[in-house]
Formats: C-alpha cells, sequence, structure tokens
C-alpha cells in the first residue's frame, strides 16, 4: 500500500516509505503505520559536519600554501615561477571574498578563519560555531556560490581548466621549450657530426700526404746513397 502521512496538517501519499519532499532538506524513513499517532519532529543543525568540511577547506588551502612556500628555495623545479605566485595571490584574493549583503559575517574574518603572517588559515572553530548558530543562512551565503565558494570555484578553474588554465599554459610553455631546446640540441650534434666528418678527412688527406712525403724521402735516400757509393 501507498505510505500517508499528514505533515503539518497536509496530506501526503506517496509509493515508497521514504519521504524526501515532506520537509525541506530532510529525509524521512516511515518505518511503521501508527494511525492518528503524532510524532513531534525536532530537526538540528549539524553543525560539526560543517565545522569538519571548513576544516577541510582550510587544509586544502595550506597544503596549496606550503607548496608554494617549498618553491621559493633557489633549487626547487618551480623556484622564480610567476604563473604559481598568480595562483596563490589569486587564491589569497577569493579568500578576502565579502558578501555585502551579510550585516554580520560577511568575511571569513569574523567567522573564524583568518590569515596569519606566513600566509597560512587559521581556523577558530568556536568563533564559527557561533556564527553558524547565530546567522545560519548568513554563513551560507558567505561559503556559497555567491561568496568565498564561488570565488574559489572561479579562481580554481583559472588554474584547471583544460587547454586554456594556468596549468595547461605552463605545461604547453614547457613542452614548446623542451621541443626548442631538443631542436637545438640535434641542430648543435649535426653541426657536431659534420665537424668530424671533416676533420676525419683532413686527417686521412693528411696521412696520405705524410706516406708520399716518406715514400718520396726514402727514394731521394736511396739515390743520395747511390750518389755516394
Amino acid at each position: 500500500q501507498d505510505s500517508i502521512v499528514r505533515i503539518d496538517g497536509t496530506q501526503l501519499t506517496r509509493s515508497t516509505n521514504t519521504i524526501t519532499d515532506g520537509v525541506t532538506g530532510v529525509t524521512l524513513g516511515l518505518t511503521t503505520a501508527e494511525v492518528g499517532t503524532t510524532v513531534d519532529l525536532v530537526v538540528d543543525r549539524d553543525v560539526q559536519a560543517s565545522t569538519d568540511a571548513v576544516t577541510k577547506f582550510k587544509e586544502a588551502y595550506n597544503a596549496v600554501r606550503s607548496f608554494f612556500d617549498q618553491q621559493r628555495v633557489a633549487d626547487a623545479p618551480l623556484y622564480g615561477n610567476s604563473m604559481l605566485r598568480t595562483v596563490v595571490d589569486n587564491f589569497q584574493t577569493a579568500l578576502r571574498t565579502k558578501v555585502a549583503t551579510n550585516s554580520l559575517y560577511s568575511s571569513l574574518a569574523v567567522t573564524g578563519l583568518a590569515l596569519d603572517r606566513n600566509g597560512l588559515v587559521q581556523f577558530d572553530t568556536s568563533v564559527f560555531k557561533t556564527a553558524l548558530a547565530a546567522k545560519p543562512i548568513e554563513v551560507e551565503a558567505l561559503f556559497g556560490y555567491g561568496g568565498v565558494g564561488g570565488a574559489f570555484v572561479m579562481a580554481t578553474d583559472t588554474v584547471t581548466q583544460f587547454g586554456v588554465g594556468t596549468v595547461s599554459s605552463q605545461t604547453r610553455a614547457l613542452d614548446d621549450s623542451n621541443s626548442r631546446l631538443k631542436t637545438r640540441a640535434a641542430d648543435a650534434q649535426r653541426r657536431l657530426d659534420l665537424r668530424r666528418e671533416q676533420l676525419v678527412q683532413r686527417y686521412t688527406s693528411m696521412e696520405k700526404v705524410l706516406a708520399q712525403l716518406q715514400q718520396q724521402g726514402a727514394t731521394i735516400t736511396s739515390a743520395v746513397k747511390s750518389l755516394n757509393g
């Protein structure tokens, strides 16, 4: 039989015991039919899950920043790479995104996330939980697509987009540079091979001339000995 449930006075009839459209954002699992029984449903916000998600965001950002710092030493593969600097700068700009329509929590700095002097994000979970409890809609807007989330999506797409992103452009530039170096190396090798061939020919010619001179010298020596005999 279809399941029948009344939510806030509105009766719903569904062909399944899982109701996903009765309460926004809530899935109801009906287990036992209890006709006429009223159940008080209390829905609490999962603050810890939100806190864990922001913690992962912080860790991901700091991993990018740490990688950038590792490339700042003289012998690092990307030392002095301007594109890497641009990527980090764009991420920092995204991190500072503000939502003007929020009255209290318009930026990450007032929700417990802030950059320290080393450029790493520090996260005060107690401040974040307080903000989430006080203004959940504002916090959602701040982290959503219209706020920091959207800014990071755009910044990340700029880096990773195939063909035109920073990584693709850098890879293509390195491939082109490598191809030019290989061409120059091949040209240099051809010149060396040609020079070697020329030197071998000259050496062979010189050996022939020396052999002729030795033969002529022997002939002259023999003739002189005959005259003196």
